[in-house]
């Protein structure tokens, strides 16, 4: 499986989740908000 984190045109992000052998979708994970480069890593706390 590949993830792949995408930010859409509309101001929203989804995730996307690829085969790793063929490369065909198999979901996506929408989310209501951009995502912002440099999420790897990017942690924040609850406080």
């Amino acid at each position: 499986v590949v993830i792949s984190m995408v930010s859409a045109g509309d101001g929203g992000g989804y995730a996307l989740l690829l085969d790793g052998t063929t490369f065909q979708e198999i979901a996506r994970a929408r989310f209501p908000y951009g995502l912002p480069y440099g999420l790897h890593g990017c942690w924040i706390p609850k406080t």
